[in-house]
């Protein structure tokens, strides 16, 4: 698995110093800086045609600070999109805590994926637009990630399957979660700030009710279970 450079020696298992600690919490804050930074590069230039020199005007920073922590163009993208895949089942994982109904979790899933896109609209466009273009070991655990959060929603889906009947079987359901996930990466935030919390709840609703459609499912009209697990 690869790692990332660090500036930090390991302390050989004694509990960090304070000053240790600072050290780490800027060291993290840097590169989170030039990651964003990356991103908005990316998703404005494409990865291909992006340069460092682009990234650190970005930035604010010179090139050989990037190269102070990260190894590469290759290793930003394949930290970006890592980022992304566990701040994704993170942030599902914390807003479907305690949540029993299926239904609600698809809710939950939905209202996450959703809310994220809004937040990091760069992050994920390079997530679905460059992410193949990862090589080796950086490949294989991005696709690792990936296959590990559509089964998230694959198990939601089979979940909802068994307990309604629906005839759908496991290829069909496969299918389907590809089909969401794509229709949840390529849903566009609404543009007006005061907007876009009613937006988001429409479309929360509507891509639900295509999911339960999907799954042939007759259910009842939408409830505001989508609001609560926000």
């Amino acid at each position: 698995m690869p790692k990332v450079n660090t500036a930090i020696r390991n302390t050989g298992g004694r509990p960090p110093t304070l000053k240790a600690m600072n050290a780490r919490n800027a060291y993290d804050a840097n590169i989170n800086h030039i990651l964003r930074a990356s991103a908005l590069v990316f998703a404005e230039k494409t990865y291909g045609l992006a340069t460092l020199r682009d990234i650190a005007e970005r930035a604010q920073i010179t090139v050989p600070r990037i190269y102070y922590y990260l190894r590469n163009k290759e290793e930003l993208l394949y930290l970006i999109a890592r980022q992304a895949y566990q701040d994704l089942q993170s942030g599902f994982e914390e807003r479907a805590q305690g949540v029993q109904s299926t239904e609600d979790r698809l809710r939950a899933f939905i209202n996450n994926q959703l809310e994220y896109r809004a937040a990091h609209l760069a992050e994920v466009k390079v997530l679905l637009r460059e992410a193949e273009t990862l090589t080796g070991e950086y490949n294989d655990e991005i696709e690792a990630l990936q296959a590990e959060y559509r089964g998230i929603l694959r198990k939601i889906l089979r979940e909802i399957v068994a307990e309604r009947g629906s005839p759908l079987d496991a290829q069909d359901t496969r299918l389907l979660t590809i089909l969401l996930l794509n229709g949840l990466g390529g849903t566009h935030p609404e543009s007006d700030p005061a907007r876009a919390p009613e937006q988001q709840r429409r479309m929360a609703d509507t891509i639900f009710r295509m999911a339960m459609g999907g799954l042939n499912i007759s259910n009842t009209p939408a409830s505001r279970a989508g609001d609560r697990l926000q």
